[in-house]
């Protein structure tokens, strides 16, 4: 019997991706994507492709909120772009871990 899909992290949110999510998880994806945004300035998904070696569509339905980046796709983007883009507080928590 298949698995049920589970909901994207888009599906958190009530305005992907300016509103917070509900679900801690999806939020950190959230602000993963925020981030990204903001990394990728005027650049397409395709012009990031070429630097970050992580596919376009990829890339996009992190922007979009329909998919999970899995470790490797964070860290190909964040020593790619030379920046830190998964949140964390100075401490190294994320935002809402006790």
């Amino acid at each position: 019997m298949p698995r049920p899909k589970r909901p994207a992290p888009r599906d958190y949110s009530q305005a992907w991706p300016t509103a917070r999510c509900e679900s801690d998880v999806a939020e950190a994806v959230r602000l993963f994507a925020v981030a990204l945004r903001r990394e990728l300035g005027d650049r397409s998904t395709r012009q990031a492709t070429e630097r970050t070696g992580v596919t376009h569509t990829v890339i996009a339905d992190i922007l979009a909120g329909t998919s999970w980046p899995d470790a490797e796709t964070i860290g190909k983007l964040e020593t790619s772009l030379g920046v830190a883009l998964w949140p964390t507080l100075s401490d190294g928590r994320y935002p809402g871990s006790p």
